[in-house]
């Protein structure tokens, strides 16, 4: 699995977060100041068979912000990342706006020590 999700950010998008956040799926990840795409990281986990791969190309954002602990938790336990490119200001997608990294992950608990949440 591929992909490019969306970068909405929920502060002033909290409509598009309401309809998520009250369902299963999102009382187990949402998390208040979290990304849209974040969500696309979780299903990608969720839709994986083991041993499967997704990669997506997002900000980096989810790296180190506050709204993003239950995501890297989520890596933690469910996930072996591959590899992480950043690409810093190279602007893969001239139009996205931040630093753009990609990740490869395999759907199979994380055996390092390099994820902490």
């Amino acid at each position: 699995m591929i992909g490019n999700p969306p970068y909405v950010g929920e502060s002033g998008h909290k409509e598009l977060f309401r309809p998520i956040a009250n369902t299963d799926f999102g009382k187990k990840y949402y998390q208040g100041k979290m990304d849209l795409y974040y969500f696309f990281f979780n299903k990608g986990l969720d839709l994986l068979k083991e041993g499967g791969y997704c990669g997506l190309i997002t900000t980096n954002y989810y790296l180190n912000a506050a709204g993003a602990k239950i995501l890297r938790k989520d890596f933690k336990e469910r996930a072996n990342i591959q590899k992480l490119v950043n690409f810093n200001e190279l602007g893969i997608f001239q139009s996205a706006l931040g630093q753009q990294t990609h990740g490869r992950w395999e759907s199979q608990p994380l055996r390092s020590w390099l994820m902490k949440y």
